[in-house]
């Protein structure tokens, strides 16, 4: 039976820390620039991340899975996860949420 591993997205499969670090610089007033629409469907992938998600859903004895929660500032969060999932993992990951 394969082992479930959870992998979460913030800042493992994206550069979370790095984006809101970066909107802040550009926006100090804003309080919560992961609340901007579009901001989670936009984060870039970590390096080998991808890579690494499809080497593990091949893997015979690992089912993995993507652990995340939605942002309490951005209503949309969920919504732009799941697109980022399908347009870097594919559908097969978008199942996997």
């Amino acid at each position: 039976m394969p082992k479930i591993v959870y992998v979460d997205m913030d800042d493992v499969l994206v550069n979370y820390t790095e984006a809101v670090t970066f909107k802040k610089l550009q926006k100090p007033e804003q309080a919560y620039p992961q609340a901007e629409l579009g901001f989670f469907s936009c984060l870039a992938p970590k390096i080998g991340g991808i890579a690494v998600m499809k080497k593990m859903l091949e893997h015979p004895e690992i089912e993995p899975y993507i652990a995340t929660a939605p942002s309490l500032q951005n209503p949309l969060c969920y919504m732009e996860k799941r697109i980022w999932v399908e347009q870097h993992l594919g559908m097969e990951y978008v199942s996997r949420l």
